[in-house]
């Protein structure tokens, strides 16, 4: 976004405070509803706004905007959807299975992510937000 690397660097936290913010918040209505779907489909409603914001060619406080929405909707679902297989799935072995594929997959997702994201497609990395999204929507 041009931000010199102490002014980014400064940024990069913020973002992150509002995950854990929402992440907790969510995580405890959840709990108290009995229900996490519409809260998984609500942060991921939130993460494609602020992705398209961070992709589209759009001043920089509506990025830095659209990076603070992405984080603060892509980081909760991880809890949430983690919790929504344990609750869901029966028997402890069918769920360490689970557990171990989630993760495992989120894990194959960040070294995609580091392939996809190339110098040559800065500033706006479209080709990476374009897989990211593919990537997302069919699993």
């Amino acid at each position: 976004m041009g931000f010199s690397i102490t002014i980014a660097l400064l940024l990069l936290a913020p973002p992150f405070v509002l995950a854990a913010f929402v992440s907790l918040t969510t995580s405890y209505w959840a709990d108290k509803v009995h229900h996490r779907t519409p809260f998984i489909f609500g942060h991921s409603a939130i993460a494609i706004i602020g992705f398209a914001l961070v992709a589209a060619d759009v001043s920089t406080g509506v990025k830095l905007f659209g990076t603070f929405l992405a984080v603060g909707g892509s980081q909760p679902n991880i809890p949430a959807v983690l919790a929504f297989a344990q609750n869901n799935i029966i028997g402890t072995s069918k769920r360490s299975v689970a557990s171990a594929l989630q993760v495992g997959f989120g894990a194959i997702g960040g070294i995609a992510a580091s392939t996809v994201y190339r110098d040559q497609d800065s500033p706006r990395y479209v080709p990476g937000y374009l897989s990211a999204f593919c990537i997302g929507a069919h699993l």
